[in-house]
């Protein structure tokens, strides 16, 4: 009975996680898409070439230039996630709430307190 009621419990609190968890894959290949199609225009548009890249960033001649594309994909991909992960962090309400801060009600509920404290 009380496994039940523990597991019950365990469930409501992963209530919504397959929603988060699809938004922030769709934000990742958003983020990649993204990425592909800065770098790319970067490239073609000539503001991202060998010359700058061997010259002013000191990387060596003879890494590629496809490979300093998808490192240049793999660094925004990251700090857009970054940020992603800060947003939902500053906007979470569970982040909002005070530790240690005394209160009537408790944040998470027990699962035993609700079978003692029955109303008949």
């Amino acid at each position: 009975m009380r496994i039940d009621m523990k597991r019950a419990a365990e469930v409501e609190q992963r209530k919504g996680l397959t929603w988060r968890t699809l938004l922030a894959l769709v934000w990742f290949v958003f983020c990649v898409i993204f990425a592909v199609l800065f770098v790319n225009w970067l490239v073609s548009s000539e503001t991202l070439d060998s010359g700058l890249v061997h010259g002013a960033l000191a990387v060596p001649p003879t890494i590629s230039m496809d490979i300093i594309r998808v490192t240049a994909i793999a660094l925004m991909v990251g700090v857009m996630q970054f940020f992603a992960i800060v947003f939902f962090a500053a906007t979470n309400p569970a982040a909002k709430v005070r530790s240690g801060v005394p209160t009537a009600t408790a944040q998470s509920v027990d699962y035993y307190e609700k079978q003692y404290n029955r109303k008949a």
